[in-house]
């Protein structure tokens, strides 16, 4: 069984400290069962399912409180939803001493569930109708009898120390995942899922080798996939703090052994009156957390007035933005418009001031609008020669001489050879036009 570690935790150092802490063991006091008869009984009942027959001869019945739905010392909390899918797991698993599993003594054969009143909760109940609290107690034998000397004088001495309340039994379970529990000012908890992004609660956990709080609060964890694997018999161990229930020579079905059990949760004490009341140190703590959220949520409402200020003014902005935009289209269009009217202005000059009229001119920066400034230069050039030399044409002939002479002119033209236009290698960008220019003239010129 392998527990999911996550990049926060494998950067903490705790890589290895979890996956070594796949399980845990607790301790409760072991006890002869006070219930032999019914013991035997449903032992035999149990064998006749399993096809081989039974008698109490030589079998010590022993009864132990296996777990409870507790937050316990060691800040490990047994759900209720994960313990009673586990209930069943204990059964047939073997017993041994000081967990030492060559030596097998016994095994474990069934298992109780009681409330919090010692009533046993039936195994049909629904999962939603449980108790937050709640006892899964564990029924198992002793092998009381061996051939071997050195195992006799093992189990006789057990047995001695179980029915003197000097054994412990230490139960041991794996799981395969946990998650988080935050303690809230009424004692219950409030569960976090541990994931990549809650991973670094980890190092808080007192298991490994944080203070156990987050935040001012206490922080627990919540076992996932539990499967109770077996018990070893051990003495009293040298930790209290691992004890779950300390040695009372009350049944567990009595009311003393739930006050214990409350005692020494870790959650809360009982008073007199079977009332849960707070600790003094767990009254500081609330009472520091509770000024400590007032002064959270006076800080929220102050910075949620500012996003609302900042948000006011973001819309404003962006409405501004919109309508400086779209002037700016409508100015750069006027500009573009008054740009082409000022460079036809320039074209229309030059054309009227070399001998056209104003509808001329602008007929002509029609046709070659799309020439640059440049390029237009030359053309208007040669227009404007042209036109000079037309002028000049008419006043040295008058209409009749041109009537009368139109023949011969006409033959005249006809022996005239076309004067070759010659470009120069910098002046290839208007060679085009400039021949276009001289076959425009020599048209003219043969009509």
């Amino acid at each position: 069984m392998t527990i999911p570690i996550f990049k926060s935790e494998i950067d903490l150092g705790l890589a290895d400290q979890i996956a070594k802490s796949n399980s845990v063991a607790y301790y409760t006091l072991a006890e002869k069962s006070k219930n032999t008869e019914k013991f035997l009984t449903e032992l035999k009942a149990i064998a006749a399912t399993k096809n081989y027959s039974i008698e109490l001869d030589g079998l010590y019945p022993v009864d132990s409180v296996l777990v409870s739905t507790v937050w316990n010392k060691n800040d490990d909390v047994f759900d209720k939803l994960e313990c009673w899918m586990a209930r069943n797991t204990p059964i047939d698993k073997p017993t041994n001493i000081n967990h030492d599993q060559r030596i097998i003594v016994g095994h474990m054969i069934n298992c109780t569930v009681v409330d919090d009143n010692g009533n046993i909760i039936n195994d049909s109940t629904p999962a939603n109708e449980l108790p937050d609290l709640y006892h899964i107690i564990d029924s198992a034998v002793v092998y009381a009898k061996f051939d071997n000397t050195e195992m006799m004088e093992l189990v006789s001495k057990l047995i001695n120390d179980i029915e003197t309340g000097k054994m412990y039994v230490s139960m041991e379970c794996f799981f395969r995942n946990f998650d988080y529990a935050l303690q809230n000012e009424d004692g219950s908890a409030t569960y976090i899922e541990r994931n990549e992004s809650t991973a670094f609660l980890t190092k808080s956990l007192r298991m490994y080798g944080g203070t156990g709080t987050y935040m001012g609060r206490k922080l627990g964890r919540v076992l996932r996939g539990i499967t109770f694997i077996g018990r070893g018999y051990v003495e009293e161990p040298a930790n209290p703090d691992s004890i779950i229930l300390s040695k009372d020579n009350n049944s567990y079905r009595t009311l003393a052994f739930v006050k214990e059990l409350k005692s020494i949760s870790g959650v809360c004490n009982s008073n007199e009156n079977g009332e849960n009341e707070m600790s003094d140190e767990l009254k500081n703590q609330v009472d520091e957390l509770t000024g400590k959220l007032e002064a959270a949520l006076a800080q929220v409402n102050q910075l949620t007035e500012q996003v609302n200020s900042l948000t006011a003014s973001k819309s404003e902005l962006e409405t501004e933005i919109v309508s400086l935009n779209e002037k700016n289209t409508v100015l750069a269009r006027e500009n573009d418009g008054f740009k082409v009217e000022k460079i036809n202005m320039q074209r229309a000059n030059l054309l009227v001031s070399g001998g056209f009229t104003p509808d001329e001119a602008q007929a002509k920066i029609t046709v070659f609008a799309n020439l640059s400034d440049e390029q237009f230069e030359v053309i208007a050039q040669e227009l404007v020669e042209a036109k000079k030399s037309k002028s000049k044409d008419k006043d040295m002939m008058g209409e009749d001489k041109t009537k009368c002479n139109t023949q011969a002119s006409v033959d005249v033209l006809a022996d005239v050879v076309p004067e070759t236009v010659v470009v120069p290698v910098a002046d290839t960008a208007t060679a085009g036009l400039r021949q276009m220019v001289s076959e425009a003239l020599l048209a003219a010129k043969t009509k």
